[in-house]
């Protein structure tokens, strides 16, 4: 399966070592297909500099030692992955595709 995680999973994963959104990341990463989009590399990187600039050489390490597929951000048109965010915006959507999912409800329907 291909799936995307968002920037709030990446900087909790970092931030807290054994986290659901640790867990998530490390689990995506050994059992799936990891896709990242140049906006959330940006936007991890514009994140951590402004909350959390002792963490850039953690996301640096991460960024460095992760396999991911690169694509474009898209700006229209459908998108076949899965999403995994805490974002509550995207929470809200009412979309099938892309399947959006917190990193709990992952863990609950994936780790087993």
């Amino acid at each position: 399966m291909r799936i995307m995680i968002d920037t709030n999973v990446f900087l909790s994963a970092i931030l807290k070592s054994g986290s659901v959104p640790d867990l998530v990341l490390n689990h995506v990463c050994e059992k799936h297909d990891l896709v990242l989009c140049d906006h959330i590399i940006n936007e991890c990187y514009d994140v951590a500099t402004r909350k959390f600039p002792s963490k850039i050489i953690v996301l640096d390490n991460l960024f460095k030692h992760l396999r991911f597929e690169l694509v474009t951000a898209p700006r229209l048109g459908t998108v076949i992955i899965r999403d995994i965010t805490g974002d509550k915006h995207f929470l809200e959507l009412d979309l099938s595709i892309p399947h959006i999912s917190t990193p709990a409800n992952y863990k609950s329907k994936y780790f087993k």
